[in-house]
């Protein structure tokens, strides 16, 4: 029975190509677009980053789990494990643990929260990233004291670092 399940696993890791390489040399795989199960498209994505090893990350992990069975139709609630991609703190530039990072609609990356957070707090902003109140009435004019702490820089800062580079007109296109 063990190894029926050994060729399973083997097989299925040999059709995700990067997971398979990973998973040979016991490294996760790659931090790419491709193998992140965010942002969800089409709806503002909240994604935790957190690891085993963290101390205050299972508080997070229970407050996206509450968060995502409650208010899951209005938005998505992510818990990645830093460990399980290489490379993902160094591609969201996260500087501790644990970090949320929220994606509006179209997926770029709006604020990030360092540290723990309350679902208060996150309920808040992804209310401003969705128009709309939890309870789906719009919002007018959203919380002031939120421009605050937004990290829009660090934001903007991201959102240069994620994008590939424009194709470069060459001297006849610029005249």
């Amino acid at each position: 029975m063990f190894g029926l399940k050994k060729l399973v696993l083997g097989a299925s890791l040999a059709l995700t190509g990067t997971m398979a390489m990973a998973a040979a040399d016991g490294m996760p795989p790659l931090a790419t677009g491709d193998n992140e199960p965010f942002p969800v498209p089409g709806y503002v994505t909240v994604v935790d980053f957190g690891a085993e090893w963290c101390a205050t990350c299972p508080e997070m992990v229970q407050v996206f789990k509450d968060l995502q069975k409650k208010y899951g139709h209005l938005a998505k609630f992510v818990i990645i494990d830093i460990d399980d991609y290489q490379d993902i703190e160094k591609k969201y530039v996260l500087e501790q643990l644990p970090s949320q990072i929220f994606f509006d609609k179209t997926g770029e990356p709006i604020w990030e929260h360092v540290g723990v957070a309350t679902a208060e707090q996150i309920l808040e902003r992804v209310a401003v990233l969705n128009a709309r109140d939890m309870d789906g009435n719009e919002i007018e004019n959203p919380p002031s004291h939120l421009d605050k702490d937004l990290g829009v820089a660090k934001a903007r800062a991201m959102n240069a670092h994620l994008k590939k580079p424009a194709a470069k007109k060459n001297a006849a296109e610029v005249k």
